[in-house]
């Protein structure tokens, strides 16, 4: 639907449109899951803004947690260009090179409060005289002051963006663990006692216009028109209501990011329960049982705990949780200064953040000091990218249980682990995945007591091998792998002691990361014979 179309509805047609965009919304979300009630909020500001700007015009979103409404008006192939998952950072690029190239037309940069509001680049684009129009949407309810809100993320931003040359400096004359999570809280706590300075937008010289209700048409069609003739930077604050339309997400019955559900009572199809596990509640309930073993470990968020386990978590151990709202690369650099100072993080990481932050968390890495950071698996997500990660262990998780021993690598290791794990739920053999398992999925299917030589592998193709093995009497050991993780210390142990060569069946996904002297043998079984025949004649 262009903007003719649009422009000609009456306010009937308008809100029975907007109850049809909601309706596929959570249909589509209904059977694949994803992020519908942030995309249910950002309906009427989608369509108001596409009735007001032109095609010449470019609409940026920060994530495709608020561009649903868009894709589904462009499905007809007439709109305006956009692009979802942009940057602060990147949108001011895009209006850099539009002034430079002189280009005609507005650029329009949607985003939400779970995002950084980051004041120090909204002042260098004022600076330079870059014209950018921000619509804040605001996820709060009417009754509050949705100003402090947006206050509290500059001053948090203000606070953290120093931390990358401050968090070690500061916290370095601290020496127990107790300490450190009391100068960290501190921290948080000053954050929290900052005193608002209403005249904000006035003092950083940024036009602003709000709040205002971000579900009515007549009050955004004013102050798009409005906004559209500034020819400075504006910031236009909405607010608006989180999963606007549906009642199990305006309730909060519904995650951040669902699951497939029936969309008659909101229910989950694959409910979680003692033998299906959502995966975030494994991880949460896995490192509250750490904590009570470490007093150095510590959970550390920069974006929503509203996932099911996170939000238990934050909950239940407040005094060792730390949720804060600054620019990722801050983010880390908090998160490396606390690791030089004795502390064990525990950081949720988003997919594409681990992908453009690789040489950042090659340099934390490098600590060789224990942290775990997870996410869920997404197709931008990279083996080979992820194999240059060369101090940190990266697993995937098979099921509940590899998931809960992934995390219990924690205290068996003095390097960062990375678990990327699946979003469904995970099936978990009893009621309490959480504990430790330390053969894992290792099975012997050749045991020599005077084995020379190991060999390592998983599938059908191990079953022809063990028929070799036992036929010729070789002095080789033959271990099915099927899950390969740091949790099976007592086959590793033994292979480090016990073995003067290792070797591995299959391809290389970073296997060679566990065993220092393993050997990768990606061919048939006649060459993987020969090969240790002549290692062990050398």
């Amino acid at each position: 639907m262009d903007k003719r179309e649009s422009g000609r509805l009456s306010e009937q047609e308008t809100l029975l449109l907007c109850q049809e965009i909601r309706d596929r919304m959570i249909d589509r979300f209904s059977r694949e899951g994803g992020y519908l009630a942030e995309n249910l909020s950002a309906v009427e500001v989608t369509l108001e803004l596409r009735r007001i700007f032109d095609d010449d015009d470019i609409l940026l979103f920060s994530s495709n947690h608020l561009s649903y409404a868009q894709k589904i008006l462009c499905e007809d192939g007439c709109g305006k260009s956009f692009h979802d998952n942009v940057s602060l950072a990147e949108a001011m690029g895009v209006v850099a090179s539009r002034s430079k190239l002189s280009q005609a037309g507005h650029v329009v940069y949607v985003m939400s409060d779970g995002d950084i509001l980051d004041f120090d680049l909204i002042r260098q684009m004022q600076a330079n005289g870059l014209r950018l129009i921000i619509v804040y949407l605001d996820r709060h309810d009417k009754d509050v002051n949705a100003l402090n809100k947006i206050v509290n993320d500059l001053r948090q931003t203000e606070v953290y963006n120093g931390l990358k040359k401050g968090v070690k400096k500061s916290l370095s004359g601290i020496k127990s663990s107790e300490q450190i999570i009391s100068g960290i809280h501190k921290l948080k706590d000053s954050i929290k006692k900052a005193i608002i300075d209403e005249d904000v937008f006035r003092r950083y010289n940024i036009d602003y216009l709000g709040p205002i209700d971000g579900h009515s048409h007549k009050q955004l069609s004013r102050a798009f028109h409005s906004v559209r003739k500034n020819s400075r930077l504006v910031v236009v604050h909405c607010l608006v209501k989180q999963g606007k339309g549906y009642s199990y997400a305006e309730n909060g019955q519904l995650a951040s990011c669902t699951l497939p559900f029936n969309r008659k009572d909101g229910r989950p199809y694959i409910a979680e329960n003692e033998t299906n596990l959502k995966p975030f509640t494994i991880i949460g309930r896995t490192i509250r049982r750490l904590m009570a073993e470490d007093d150095c470990i510590l959970c550390i968020s920069n974006s929503t705990v509203d996932h099911d386990g996170l939000a238990d978590l934050f909950a239940s151990c407040p005094d060792r949780c730390l949720q804060v709202k600054t620019g990722t690369e801050d983010f880390l650099y908090l998160v490396k200064g606390a690791m030089e100072t004795g502390i064990i993080p525990c950081v949720y990481i988003d997919a594409s953040v681990l992908m453009k932050q690789m040489p950042l968390l090659n340099e934390i890495a490098s600590l060789r000091k224990a942290a775990l950071f997870y996410c869920f698996d997404d197709p931008s997500l990279s083996r080979i990218s992820l194999a240059q990660l060369k101090d940190a262990y990266v697993i995937h998780p098979k099921d509940a249980r590899d998931l809960a021993n992934a995390v219990y690598t924690l205290n068996r290791i003095n390097e960062p682990v990375i678990i990327i794990t699946e979003k469904r739920c995970l099936f978990c053999s009893d009621t309490d995945p959480s504990v430790r398992n330390d053969l894992g999925k290792w099975h012997f299917l050749v045991n020599n007591e005077k084995a020379e030589a190991a060999i390592l592998g998983s599938g059908t193709g191990l079953l022809k091998l063990k028929d070799v093995i036992t036929a010729n009497a070789f002095p080789y050991d033959l271990i099915d792998c099927e899950c390969f993780n740091l949790t099976d210390e007592e086959c590793l142990t033994r292979i480090r002691k016990n073995y003067k060569h290792v070797y591995y069946c299959g391809s290389d996904d970073g296997i060679g990361v566990f065993i220092g002297n393993i050997k990768v043998m990606d061919g048939d079984m006649e060459q993987l014979f020969d090969r240790i025949k002549k290692d062990l004649h050398a």
